[in-house]
């Protein structure tokens, strides 16, 4: 990410104070997370794969999940915990923060703290390519974005879930904290990640390089 990706944006210090107090940022708006028809139509926006035409639409079979790439592996995020998923525009840096906390950006609306998601995972550092994004996750009044090698899909998954220590035991070491299950859709090995315990994890807000 160069710098005129990360510094682009005008941000005072009572806004830098907000996006970091408890490391979210409240909906400037109080939304909630989006419904099943607007998630369909922020797939659709972002050229994500849908049902072919015909078949059963995703909402008709179950939980939907937002499926993201990262570090050569697919995870599954429940959509009802995704607020959007955003092309990297301005990210302001914050001082003294840790490596891994790219800054803070205006995604809808709100000032939200940016987490590169590989640096913190321990995953090398990668360029920005076309598919980069920034998913914007919610549990309760916690709001982070993160940046993902990229967005694939978005569908329902398999009711055939394999959950607890054999998920984990699957899940590479610095994901398998997170995971809290796995499946498989014509091969492909996919871990569902449990979003609270990412948001509200103690080392996602040792944020401070200080600390």
């Amino acid at each position: 990410m160069d710098n005129g990706q990360r510094a682009g944006g005008q941000v005072n210090a009572e806004m830098l104070q907000q996006a970091l107090r408890a490391f979210g940022a409240n909906d400037a708006n109080g939304a909630s997370p989006p419904q099943p028809a607007e998630l369909a139509a922020l797939a659709q926006r972002m050229g994500l794969q849908m049902p072919a035409p015909g078949t059963t639409p995703v909402a008709a079979r179950g939980p939907q999940f937002v499926l993201i790439a990262l570090g050569g592996n697919e995870i599954a995020l429940p959509a009802a915990h995704v607020i959007g998923v955003e092309r990297v525009g301005d990210i302001t840096l914050v001082p003294n923060t840790v490596a891994w906390v790219l800054g803070v950006a205006n995604l809808r609306g709100a000032i939200t703290s940016v987490v590169d998601l590989r640096q913190f995972w321990g995953l090398p550092r990668e360029d920005l390519t076309p598919r980069s994004r920034i998913l914007v996750a919610s549990v309760k009044d916690m709001i982070v974005g993160f940046l993902v090698d990229g967005v694939a899909e978005f569908r329902a998954l398999p009711d055939e879930q394999q959950g607890g220590d054999v998920a984990r035991q699957q899940a590479p070491p610095w994901l398998a904290p997170y995971v809290d299950a796995v499946t498989a859709i014509a091969g492909r090995r996919i871990f569902m990640l449990d979003v609270a315990k990412l948001l509200f994890a103690d080392s996602l807000h040792r944020y401070r390089s200080d600390t």
